[in-house]
Protein backbone atom coordinates (compact mmCIF):
# COMPACT_ATOMS: atom_id res chain seq x y z
CA UNK A 1 0.00 0.00 0.00
CA UNK A 2 2.89 2.25 0.87
CA UNK A 3 5.04 1.67 -2.89
CA UNK A 4 1.18 2.34 -4.35
CA UNK A 5 0.91 5.71 -2.44
CA UNK A 6 4.70 6.86 -3.18
CA UNK A 7 4.23 5.51 -6.96
CA UNK A 8 0.95 7.98 -6.70
CA UNK A 9 2.96 10.72 -5.03
CA UNK A 10 6.04 10.77 -7.68
CA UNK A 11 3.98 10.37 -10.69
CA UNK A 12 1.87 14.24 -9.33
CA UNK A 13 5.64 15.22 -8.79
CA UNK A 14 6.91 14.42 -12.36
CA UNK A 15 3.51 15.82 -13.97
CA UNK A 16 3.98 19.07 -11.78
CA UNK A 17 7.77 19.05 -12.66
CA UNK A 18 6.98 18.82 -16.52
CA UNK A 19 4.83 21.76 -16.37
CA UNK A 20 7.15 24.11 -14.68
CA UNK A 21 9.53 22.84 -17.04
CA UNK A 22 7.54 24.17 -20.01
CA UNK A 23 6.51 27.47 -18.42
CA UNK A 24 10.49 28.28 -17.66
CA UNK A 25 10.84 27.06 -21.57
CA UNK A 26 8.35 30.08 -21.97
CA UNK A 27 10.10 32.67 -20.13
CA UNK A 28 13.27 32.03 -21.76
CA UNK A 29 12.47 31.72 -24.99
CA UNK A 30 10.54 35.20 -24.54
CA UNK A 31 13.23 36.74 -22.90
CA UNK A 32 16.10 35.48 -25.25
CA UNK A 33 14.36 36.11 -28.85
CA UNK A 34 15.72 38.79 -31.17
CA UNK A 35 16.36 42.21 -29.72
CA UNK A 36 15.60 41.00 -26.42
CA UNK A 37 17.20 41.68 -23.14
CA UNK A 38 18.11 37.78 -22.53
CA UNK A 39 18.50 36.16 -19.44
CA UNK A 40 20.88 38.66 -17.72
CA UNK A 41 21.31 41.42 -20.47
CA UNK A 42 21.81 44.91 -19.37
CA UNK A 43 18.44 47.23 -19.07
CA UNK A 44 19.98 50.32 -19.49
CA UNK A 45 21.87 52.03 -22.61
CA UNK A 46 25.19 52.62 -22.55
CA UNK A 47 24.63 56.45 -21.54
CA UNK A 48 23.08 54.62 -18.92
CA UNK A 49 19.28 55.28 -19.33
CA UNK A 50 16.52 52.12 -19.80
CA UNK A 51 16.36 51.10 -22.63
CA UNK A 52 13.20 52.15 -24.84
CA UNK A 53 13.30 49.20 -27.08
CA UNK A 54 12.20 46.95 -24.21
CA UNK A 55 9.55 46.58 -21.29
CA UNK A 56 11.50 46.57 -18.29
CA UNK A 57 9.03 45.89 -16.25
CA UNK A 58 7.96 42.77 -17.62
CA UNK A 59 11.57 41.99 -18.15
CA UNK A 60 12.45 42.05 -14.38
CA UNK A 61 9.20 40.48 -13.37
CA UNK A 62 9.92 37.67 -15.77
CA UNK A 63 13.32 37.19 -14.63
CA UNK A 64 11.97 36.93 -10.91
CA UNK A 65 9.22 34.77 -12.03
CA UNK A 66 12.04 32.29 -13.63
CA UNK A 67 14.12 32.62 -10.48
CA UNK A 68 11.33 31.41 -8.42
CA UNK A 69 10.36 28.18 -11.25
CA UNK A 70 13.90 27.46 -11.03
CA UNK A 71 14.16 27.12 -7.23
CA UNK A 72 10.57 25.12 -7.20
CA UNK A 73 12.12 22.76 -9.94
CA UNK A 74 14.78 22.30 -7.36
CA UNK A 75 12.62 21.26 -4.16
CA UNK A 76 10.41 19.15 -6.61
CA UNK A 77 13.17 17.16 -7.65
CA UNK A 78 14.93 16.47 -4.67
CA UNK A 79 11.21 14.97 -3.50
CA UNK A 80 11.21 12.99 -6.30
CA UNK A 81 14.96 11.67 -5.46
CA UNK A 82 13.77 10.88 -1.77
CA UNK A 83 10.69 9.11 -2.71
CA UNK A 84 12.33 6.68 -5.62
CA UNK A 85 14.69 5.72 -2.91
CA UNK A 86 12.18 5.21 -0.66
CA UNK A 87 10.71 3.06 -3.40
CA UNK A 88 14.01 1.46 -4.64
CA UNK A 89 14.41 0.49 -0.18
CA UNK A 90 11.70 -1.03 -0.13
CA UNK A 91 11.73 -3.48 -3.12
CA UNK A 92 15.54 -3.97 -2.24
CA UNK A 93 15.31 -7.21 -0.65
CA UNK A 94 13.73 -9.21 -2.73
CA UNK A 95 16.93 -8.72 -5.02
CA UNK A 96 19.43 -8.41 -2.57
CA UNK A 97 20.16 -12.22 -3.24
CA UNK A 98 20.58 -11.58 -6.96
CA UNK A 99 22.72 -8.79 -6.71
CA UNK A 100 25.21 -10.40 -4.21
CA UNK A 101 25.68 -13.73 -6.27
CA UNK A 102 26.65 -11.65 -9.32
CA UNK A 103 23.88 -13.71 -11.53
CA UNK A 104 20.52 -12.46 -12.42
CA UNK A 105 17.26 -14.08 -11.86
CA UNK A 106 14.42 -14.28 -14.49
CA UNK A 107 12.91 -10.72 -14.85
CA UNK A 108 15.61 -8.96 -12.10
CA UNK A 109 17.81 -6.46 -13.54
CA UNK A 110 21.37 -6.75 -11.80
CA UNK A 111 24.92 -6.40 -11.81
CA UNK A 112 27.40 -9.19 -11.35
CA UNK A 113 30.74 -7.95 -9.41
CA UNK A 114 32.47 -8.20 -12.41
CA UNK A 115 29.96 -5.45 -14.56
CA UNK A 116 31.01 -2.01 -14.24
CA UNK A 117 27.77 0.40 -14.57
CA UNK A 118 27.71 1.78 -18.14
CA UNK A 119 27.36 5.79 -18.43
CA UNK A 120 25.21 7.22 -21.38
CA UNK A 121 27.40 9.76 -23.02
CA UNK A 122 24.75 12.43 -23.12
CA UNK A 123 25.87 16.35 -24.65
CA UNK A 124 25.88 18.76 -21.48
CA UNK A 125 25.67 22.33 -22.71
CA UNK A 126 27.66 24.53 -20.07
CA UNK A 127 26.64 28.22 -20.96
CA UNK A 128 23.89 29.88 -23.04
CA UNK A 129 24.18 32.68 -25.46
CA UNK A 130 23.10 35.74 -23.82
CA UNK A 131 23.75 38.34 -26.41
CA UNK A 132 25.37 38.65 -29.91
CA UNK A 133 26.56 41.70 -31.40
CA UNK A 134 25.93 42.09 -35.23
CA UNK A 135 28.68 41.93 -37.54
CA UNK A 136 30.84 40.24 -34.85
CA UNK A 137 32.89 37.13 -35.68
CA UNK A 138 30.40 34.82 -33.62
CA UNK A 139 27.30 36.01 -35.45
CA UNK A 140 29.24 36.30 -39.11
CA UNK A 141 30.17 32.43 -38.42
CA UNK A 142 26.81 31.06 -37.37
CA UNK A 143 26.06 31.34 -33.80
CA UNK A 144 22.79 33.01 -32.53
CA UNK A 145 21.00 34.40 -29.35
CA UNK A 146 19.99 31.27 -27.59
CA UNK A 147 22.24 28.53 -28.60
CA UNK A 148 23.29 26.66 -25.40
CA UNK A 149 27.56 26.04 -26.12
CA UNK A 150 28.42 21.91 -25.42
CA UNK A 151 31.68 22.45 -26.63
CA UNK A 152 34.12 24.89 -28.06
CA UNK A 153 37.27 23.54 -28.96
CA UNK A 154 38.48 21.49 -26.49
CA UNK A 155 36.51 22.90 -24.17
CA UNK A 156 33.65 21.02 -22.57
CA UNK A 157 31.35 20.85 -18.96
CA UNK A 158 33.89 21.11 -16.44
CA UNK A 159 35.22 23.42 -13.59
CA UNK A 160 36.89 26.87 -14.48
CA UNK A 161 35.25 27.06 -17.36
CA UNK A 162 35.59 31.03 -19.00
CA UNK A 163 38.95 31.19 -18.30
CA UNK A 164 39.29 28.28 -20.20
CA UNK A 165 37.19 29.11 -23.35
CA UNK A 166 38.91 32.80 -23.46
CA UNK A 167 42.57 30.64 -23.65
CA UNK A 168 40.76 28.71 -26.41
CA UNK A 169 40.08 31.64 -28.40
CA UNK A 170 43.43 33.60 -27.68
CA UNK A 171 45.45 30.51 -28.92
CA UNK A 172 43.15 30.06 -32.20
CA UNK A 173 43.08 33.69 -32.61
CA UNK A 174 43.01 33.60 -36.81
CA UNK A 175 42.35 29.88 -36.95
CA UNK A 176 38.63 28.00 -37.69
CA UNK A 177 37.85 26.66 -33.87
CA UNK A 178 34.70 23.66 -34.43
CA UNK A 179 32.04 24.27 -32.16
CA UNK A 180 29.05 22.31 -31.09
CA UNK A 181 25.97 23.71 -29.52
CA UNK A 182 22.26 22.55 -28.98
CA UNK A 183 19.75 24.99 -30.50
CA UNK A 184 16.05 24.65 -30.37
CA UNK A 185 16.57 20.61 -29.32
CA UNK A 186 19.02 19.83 -31.98
CA UNK A 187 22.71 19.39 -31.92
CA UNK A 188 24.75 22.06 -34.21
CA UNK A 189 28.26 21.78 -35.51
CA UNK A 190 30.28 24.84 -36.43
CA UNK A 191 33.18 26.38 -36.97
CA UNK A 192 34.05 29.90 -35.17
CA UNK A 193 37.11 31.70 -36.23
CA UNK A 194 38.48 34.07 -33.11
CA UNK A 195 39.67 37.76 -34.94
CA UNK A 196 39.85 40.82 -33.83
CA UNK A 197 36.77 43.39 -35.44
CA UNK A 198 35.37 46.69 -34.68
CA UNK A 199 34.19 45.48 -31.67
CA UNK A 200 35.26 43.88 -28.06
CA UNK A 201 37.19 40.27 -27.56
CA UNK A 202 37.54 38.13 -30.37
CA UNK A 203 34.37 36.67 -30.81
CA UNK A 204 32.00 39.29 -30.01
CA UNK A 205 29.05 37.73 -27.68
CA UNK A 206 28.08 36.92 -24.50
CA UNK A 207 27.36 34.19 -22.56
CA UNK A 208 25.52 33.32 -19.39
CA UNK A 209 26.43 31.39 -16.03
CA UNK A 210 26.93 28.33 -16.70
CA UNK A 211 23.67 26.33 -17.14
CA UNK A 212 22.59 24.00 -14.06
CA UNK A 213 22.35 19.94 -14.69
CA UNK A 214 20.13 18.01 -12.98
CA UNK A 215 20.98 14.11 -12.81
CA UNK A 216 17.95 11.67 -12.31
CA UNK A 217 18.83 8.42 -11.27
CA UNK A 218 17.84 5.13 -13.06
CA UNK A 219 15.21 4.07 -10.63
CA UNK A 220 13.57 7.26 -11.64
CA UNK A 221 13.09 5.60 -15.14
CA UNK A 222 11.79 2.61 -13.56
CA UNK A 223 9.11 4.52 -11.85
CA UNK A 224 7.99 5.80 -14.97
CA UNK A 225 8.10 2.29 -16.44
CA UNK A 226 5.51 1.53 -13.38
CA UNK A 227 3.62 4.11 -14.03
CA UNK A 228 3.17 2.80 -17.64
CA UNK A 229 3.46 6.37 -18.49
CA UNK A 230 6.29 7.34 -21.32
CA UNK A 231 8.84 9.58 -19.91
CA UNK A 232 10.60 11.45 -22.40
CA UNK A 233 12.54 14.38 -22.60
CA UNK A 234 14.48 16.48 -25.17
CA UNK A 235 13.22 14.00 -27.76
CA UNK A 236 14.76 10.92 -26.54
CA UNK A 237 12.51 7.84 -25.17
CA UNK A 238 14.13 7.23 -22.53
CA UNK A 239 11.96 4.55 -21.38
CA UNK A 240 12.87 2.42 -24.12
CA UNK A 241 16.44 2.55 -23.96
CA UNK A 242 15.00 1.44 -20.45
CA UNK A 243 13.79 -1.59 -21.98
CA UNK A 244 16.26 -2.23 -24.23
CA UNK A 245 19.27 -2.06 -21.73
CA UNK A 246 16.95 -4.59 -19.46
CA UNK A 247 17.24 -6.58 -22.11
CA UNK A 248 20.91 -7.26 -21.56
CA UNK A 249 20.79 -7.25 -17.93
CA UNK A 250 22.98 -4.65 -17.18
CA UNK A 251 21.81 -1.47 -14.71
CA UNK A 252 22.80 1.79 -16.18
CA UNK A 253 22.72 5.23 -14.22
CA UNK A 254 21.35 6.91 -17.08
CA UNK A 255 22.02 10.70 -17.17
CA UNK A 256 18.95 13.04 -18.30
CA UNK A 257 19.47 16.95 -18.60
CA UNK A 258 17.19 19.22 -17.22
CA UNK A 259 18.10 22.92 -17.64
CA UNK A 260 17.83 25.56 -15.16
CA UNK A 261 17.82 29.14 -15.93
CA UNK A 262 20.26 31.16 -14.03
CA UNK A 263 19.01 33.86 -12.75
CA UNK A 264 21.23 36.84 -10.89
CA UNK A 265 21.28 40.71 -10.78
CA UNK A 266 22.15 42.07 -14.52
CA UNK A 267 25.85 43.32 -12.59
CA UNK A 268 26.30 39.40 -11.24
CA UNK A 269 25.44 37.09 -14.01
CA UNK A 270 26.32 37.87 -17.36
CA UNK A 271 30.53 37.80 -18.71
CA UNK A 272 31.15 39.06 -21.34
CA UNK A 273 33.82 36.90 -23.43
CA UNK A 274 35.37 40.46 -24.43
CA UNK A 275 35.94 41.61 -20.74
CA UNK A 276 37.33 37.81 -20.50
CA UNK A 277 39.19 38.21 -23.40
CA UNK A 278 37.69 35.53 -25.40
Amino acid sequence: MVATDLKSEVKKLMEKRSALETEMNVIIDRLCQPGGPGLSGNLVDSEGFPRSDIDIPVVRADRQRLAGLRNDHKDITEKISKNIELLHSSSSPKSSTAMGSGSNSPGVVGISSSMSVMDVNVSRPFAMVDEISEESPAAEDGLQLGDQIVKFGKVEYGDNLLPKLASEAQMNQGLPVPMLVMRQGALINLDVTPRTWRGRGLLGFLVAGCVLCVYLELMELMVSCWLQKPHKHNNVDLDRIFQLLCGKGVLLHLKKLTFEAVVASDAAIGTSIGVEGF
